[in-house]
């Protein structure tokens, strides 16, 4: 089902420029780098042709492109993963994007998904996906994907519950950077959805808490969104689920409930655990020191926290033990986004989050 009618206006993510959709030409770039026309949206000559098609976007700035059906859905979704550099964010949102790509779990979930752009997934899946879940190595190692700007990956995901499809792009937000290079703020503006990232080897060891000052990134994304959704009220009305990625390395610790988490075996698809989680979550965090991570729980509408591990183990070397390796809970924070953004039914979770808070 698409929703773009002829006079609908869309947001670039690139540029942000709300461009008329049915005037924004689609092209193809051939190996030279050159733009091909594609023709018009009627010729059955070019339907082979359009899932490699982008759409070249008449906005300010240099030439840059957008995925053929990208604005055909209605306001696209742009899932924001926020957090510094190194604190693993690129290797979770691999992860979670090889859940995506997994056709049978999306199929429980009811969701069916596909790539929005097949130069984009190709080059995601050469560049990062292989190298990190299939040769096990170290994040890092891997090459840079040659994307379209800042959109990390986009994909359409049709929602049974919904009976309608959504264009989801997941934008990985620059760490260090974000508060000195005005390009990298641009894309908060359309963000719809966010993903905090906390890296559990900077927690205090247990029996040793010590305030933790948290990740600057948070509050400035925080203070940026605030300030644009100033007449929303109090809370910023936009969905957020704060992820303490590498909670293997808290298995083991006296004081944490990760171990109990850790010991179902697959329950990323059954949110009516989600509060109970985030319950669990936020009182650890609380009990660490670390309490400035939990900002976003108490400015954003709804949140949802979680324990994931994109590894499940440490690197030994450049690599990733093979009898150990395995993303863990990394399904069930991008679950509970999409239910907040109505994907998944009207209330998927066992209660209903509260404004402002963790849960009801």
């Amino acid at each position: 089902m698409t929703v773009a009618g002829p006079g609908r206006k869309v947001a670039c993510p690139i540029c942000l420029n709300r461009v008329l959709w049915s005037q924004t030409p689609g092209v193809v770039i051939n190996d030279r780098g050159d733009e091909v026309p594609l023709g018009a949206d009627d010729d059955p000559a070019i339907g082979a042709w359009r899932s490699a098609a982008v759409r070249r976007c008449p906005g300010p700035g240099s030439v840059h492109y957008v995925p053929y059906r990208y604005g055909e859905f209605g306001e696209p979704i742009v899932v924001a993963i926020v957090g510094r550099t190194n604190v693993g964010k690129s290797a979770l949102l691999a992860a979670m994007i090889a859940q995506l790509k997994d056709t049978a779990r999306m199929d429980d979930a009811g969701l069916e998904v596909k790539p929005l752009d097949i130069r984009l997934d190709q080059s995601y899946h050469d560049k990062i996906l292989r190298p990190f879940l299939e040769r096990r190595e170290q994040f890092g190692n891997t090459q840079p994907v040659a994307s379209l700007d800042a959109v990390t990956y986009a994909a359409e995901v049709y929602s049974r519950p919904a009976g309608r499809s959504y264009a989801v792009v997941f934008v990985d937000v620059a760490g260090e950077d974000l508060t000195s290079v005005a390009e990298n703020t641009i894309y908060l503006q359309e963000a719809g959805a966010l993903l905090f990232v906390v890296d559990a080897s900077e927690l205090p060891p247990a029996g040793a808490p010590r305030h933790v000052p948290g990740d600057p990134t948070f509050a400035f994304v925080l203070g940026r969104l605030a300030e644009q959704h100033r007449a929303a009220g109090r809370f910023i009305p936009v969905p957020a689920s704060i992820v303490v990625a590498k909670s293997d390395l808290l298995r083991f610790d006296p004081d944490t409930p990760v171990r109990r988490w850790f010991s179902y075996q697959d329950d990323d698809r059954q949110l009516n655990t989600v509060e109970d989680e985030s319950e669990d979550v936020y009182a650890f965090l609380v009990s660490r020191g670390a309490g400035a991570y939990l900002d976003p729980a108490h400015k954003c509408f709804d949140v949802t926290l979680h324990f994931a591990s994109a590894t499940n183990c440490s690197p030994v070397g450049k690599e990733y033990p093979a009898d150990l390796f395995r993303p863990r809970r990394v399904l069930k924070p991008l679950l509970a986004l999409l239910a907040m953004k109505g994907l998944l039914g009207t209330d998927p979770f066992e209660r209903h989050l509260a404004p402002g808070r963790v849960a009801s």
